[in-house]
C-alpha cells in the first residue's frame, strides 16, 4: 500500500505536486483498462482523460451529473465528441460521492481527490494505492 499525501512540503510556484500524476505515470505502461468513480469532473482535458486516449486504454468514468454541474457540461461533450466505445461516462444522480480510479494491471487509489485541477494540483488530499497484488493477497478483487 502507497500513502498519497500532498501537502505543503509539496508546494510548487504552481500550486502543489501532486502524487497522482506520479501514480497515472507509473500505472498507464501497466494498465489495460481504467475505471474511475468520481463525484466532480471539471476539465475535459484532465490527464486521465488524455493519457487513456493516448495510450489507447478503455476508460470507464462514473461521474455526478445534477443541479451543481459537478460533472461540466465541457467534460460531457468530450466523451460525447470522441464517440468510443472505449472512451464512456455514466452520469449518476445526486448524492454520489466516491474518488476511487482503479487502473487494471496496476492497482486501485481510494481518496479525497476528485478529476479537478485543484484536487490534482492545488488543493492538500489524501488517499492510498492498492497493487493489484495487494488486492489478490488480501482477497479484494471482487470487493
Amino acid at each position: 500500500m502507497r500513502l498519497i499525501l500532498a501537502s505543503q512540503r509539496h508546494r510548487q510556484p504552481k500550486g502543489f505536486k501532486n502524487p497522482l500524476s506520479d501514480v497515472l505515470r507509473q500505472a498507464m505502461p501497466l494498465t489495460k483498462r481504467v475505471q474511475a468513480a468520481v463525484a466532480y469532473v471539471s476539465r475535459p482535458d484532465h490527464p486521465l482523460f488524455d493519457a487513456c486516449l493516448k495510450d489507447k486504454k478503455p476508460l470507464e468514468l462514473w461521474a455526478r451529473h445534477d443541479a451543481t454541474l459537478a460533472t461540466s457540461p465541457e467534460v460531457m461533450a468530450r466523451f460525447l465528441k470522441e464517440a468510443n466505445p472505449n472512451f464512456v461516462c455514466y452520469l449518476i444522480g445526486s448524492h454520489y460521492h466516491p474518488k476511487v480510479i482503479w487502473w487494471h494491471g496496476y492497482g486501485v487509489y481510494i481518496g479525497s481527490a476528485n478529476l479537478t485541477p485543484s484536487a490534482w494540483g492545488g488543493n492538500i488530499e489524501a488517499g492510498f494505492v492498492l497493487r493489484e497484488d495487494e488486492l489478490d493477497a488480501d482477497d479484494l478483487r471482487a470487493e
